[in-house]
């Protein structure tokens, strides 16, 4: 079922992608000679008004060929066109997976899906009914939350018996109780644990350096907020996915700190398998995240990549010609096997942290 689920996935998230360079390319009149899903070898094919429609054996990913792409040869081909032309055809595909995933989160919302990538206590006016939860986002190394046993995930209940809603209420009932021992009640999972220690102390106020932040089990939002708070959140995900791209920058060239990994198919595959565990809503937002990171990750400016060809665009416009044909065709292509290459090298890194 996991497998099919994410058979499904690639594949809407290829046909739209691929159908929004096909519709640009016929909206500026430039022919498309092939639309494939997948790479070669080729499966199954029927050509139709001069295109040829193909299902390919690799499933990475898809293309739209466009006619005189390589080579100008007639009014049709795609080097004919401006630069503002070709760059629209370019850019097409992601904002497709964006429109996808707009629309995705739309339904998301309606559901009262949750979560969310927002704080919607900015946008109360949004707001008909919520729930909310402290949930424990980060704890630091040798902390006293660490040695009484808290995790990333735990929702804190209550507190020396006192009923605990907020992150504030959790982070003003700690803050006065510096050398305390305290208990507190939390859920994990399906379980209920318990966890006792004495509060630390920081800066002269109480500590247990265990970040808690606002969980929203559930949020329905007014009928007329719905698309705004799809959109608000479309735009925070996309801030995240660039924050984390930041932070992988650090993280090589600088001592930082991870805040995340990379994840290939075989990642994939184990989120989709805890998202069809837990239900439609979790299905919908991964959806939605996987659609999104698509958008950002093709349009990054590396070689063979949408970014990669805008890139060139930009080059072409600025310096007044086009690059040499043969040098970029041959960058994108190494670009291309050094994708490849990435995909197998993260795949590998996940299976290995299965044993």
């Amino acid at each position: 079922m996991v497998i099919l689920l994410i058979i499904i996935f690639v594949a809407v998230f290829i046909l739209v992608h691929e159908l929004g360079h096909f519709y640009m390319a016929r909206r500026n009149k430039v022919g498309v000679d092939e639309f494939a899903i997948g790479f070669p070898p080729r499966l199954w094919s029927k050509k139709k008004n001069n295109t040829e429609y193909s299902i390919n054996a690799i499933p990475l990913g898809g293309y739209v060929k466009l006619h005189g792409e390589e080579k100008a040869s007639d009014d049709k081909s795609f080097l004919k066109k401006s630069v503002w032309q070709r760059f629209k055809i370019i850019s097409a595909g992601v904002l497709m997976n964006l429109l996808l995933a707009y629309i995705i989160l739309i339904v998301y919302f309606s559901l009262a899906g949750s979560p969310i990538a927002f704080d919607p206590s900015r946008f109360s006016s949004f707001i008909k009914s919520q729930s909310i939860e402290p949930l424990a986002v980060s704890i630091l190394d040798n902390s006293a939350a660490q040695k009484m046993g808290f995790k990333i995930g735990d929702i804190i209940q209550k507190v020396n018996g006192q009923k605990i809603t907020t992150a504030d209420d959790f982070s003003n009932f700690t803050k006065t109780r510096a050398h305390e021992k305290i208990t507190i009640q939390i859920e994990r999972g399906a379980e209920q644990k318990t966890l006792t220690g004495v509060v630390g102390e920081e800066g002269g106020r109480g500590s247990l350096g265990v970040g808690v932040a606002n969980y929203y089990p559930q949020i329905h939002f007014k009928w007329w907020a719905i698309p705004l708070a799809a959109l608000i959140d479309l735009f925070s995900i996309i801030g995240v996915i660039f924050y984390f791209f930041w932070n992988l920058i650090l993280v090589l060239f600088h001592k930082a700190r991870p805040i995340g990994e990379v994840v290939g198919p075989v990642g994939v595959y184990y989120l989709a398998k805890e998202a069809a565990g837990l239900g439609f809503i979790y299905i919908l937002r991964l959806m939605a995240l996987l659609s999104i990171n698509l958008a950002v990750v093709n349009f990054l400016p590396f070689p063979a990549l949408d970014g990669g060809r805008a890139l060139f665009l930009l080059i072409e416009k600025i310096r007044g010609k086009r690059a040499n044909e043969a040098t970029e065709s041959i960058i994108h292509l190494v670009g291309f096997f050094i994708l490849i290459l990435l995909i197998i090298g993260i795949s590998i890194k996940d299976v290995i942290k299965l044993f």
